[in-house]
């Protein structure tokens, strides 16, 4: 696949806002059944593809954060896990 769609997207919000863009995607990483997973695995390969045939310096920034996993164990800390991704993105 060209991922003709998410790269036009891309593209767009690069001429908008200019570099880095930042993902956070918020969808399941593990499920008995997977249906968030295909399209969060499938949206992480899209991200690759690009990165692979853009410029260094324009790539973009992915960062998977399963947050119904992280809201659902009580020694794992929703704020916190977002504090860490803010962190890291402007690092």
């Amino acid at each position: 696949p060209t991922y003709q769609a998410t790269q036009a997207h891309f593209d767009d919000l690069l001429r908008r806002y200019g570099s880095p863009i930042i993902v956070v995607d918020l969808v399941k990483q593990s499920e008995k059944r997977e249906r968030e997973v295909i399209v969060g695995n499938e949206f992480r390969n899209a991200i690759d593809y690009i990165n692979c045939h853009i410029d260094d310096r324009h790539k973009i920034l992915y960062c998977a954060l399963d947050y119904s996993h992280i809201s659902k164990h009580r020694n794992l800390n929703v704020s916190s896990s977002l504090n860490d991704v803010a962190t890291w993105s402007v690092n």
